[in-house]
């Protein structure tokens, strides 16, 4: 399978490095408006490569995603060259929006033009937002987005820590929006199966406390990241 990757910044950086240490791609290919940038990044994680399985990554244009099965989108403004860095702001990662909606606007036309077929999956936050504007553009439902799964990793990571386990013991989920207004799940919290509610008990864990601490860092991990 080949896989494009449209922006080399930290999150595509990073999203690249994934697919060739899983091998989950035969061939990756990674797109920045900066082509040195691409160039740099692909030839790090080529040094790699004998420690991963075949996956060959390159840098490339737009029009070398053609064939390509699934082109992962990362390409955007942040939150933090984008304004959106105030923990007190009830807009959160909306406030890029605009600014990001106006970028698909203008690059969603050169993937659909090298690889019409592929399905799209968007990184760039607002990640829901934007897919719906990729459906759009592109006129097909071959979309899909992130959503809140990374908050959910986050989610899942945090119990881990709490409760001295490993993150893939612990089902954990966040629904809504990825961004201050999401939704923790915390009535299907399971603790290597176990109802959260049984395991804080035990362990004499405050889920008040515990609910407020992890809430507060999931939701402003971008931040304390960026």
């Amino acid at each position: 399978m080949k896989v494009g990757v449209i922006g080399a910044g930290r999150v595509g950086s990073a999203c690249a490095f994934a697919l060739v240490m899983r091998g989950v791609a035969r061939e990756v290919v990674l797109v920045d408006r900066t082509r040195a940038r691409a160039k740099a990044v692909a030839t790090d994680i080529r040094y790699g490569a004998p420690l991963s399985e075949s996956t060959d990554i390159r840098d490339g244009d737009y029009a070398d995603l053609a064939g390509v099965a699934v082109a992962m989108i990362t390409s955007g403004v942040n939150e933090k060259s984008g304004g959106a860095t105030d923990r007190n702001d009830p807009a959160g990662r909306l406030r890029l929006l605009d600014q990001n909606a106006d970028h698909y606007r203008e690059l969603l036309p050169r993937i659909l033009a090298a690889a019409p077929e592929a399905v799209l999956l968007v990184v760039t936050d607002p990640p829901d937002p934007l897919a719906d504007l990729a459906r759009v553009l592109a006129k097909h439902d071959r979309v899909l987005s992130t959503g809140t799964w990374l908050d959910s990793l986050r989610f899942q990571t945090h119990l881990a820590s709490v409760f001295q386990v490993h993150p893939t013991s612990v089902e954990a989920q966040i629904l809504g929006e990825h961004g201050t207004s999401e939704v923790f799940v915390w009535s299907g919290v399971r603790i290597g199966g176990v109802p959260l509610k049984q395991v804080a008990s035990a362990r004499g864990v405050s889920l008040e406390k515990l609910r407020e601490g992890i809430e507060r860092d999931v939701r402003y991990a971008n931040i304390a990241i960026i």
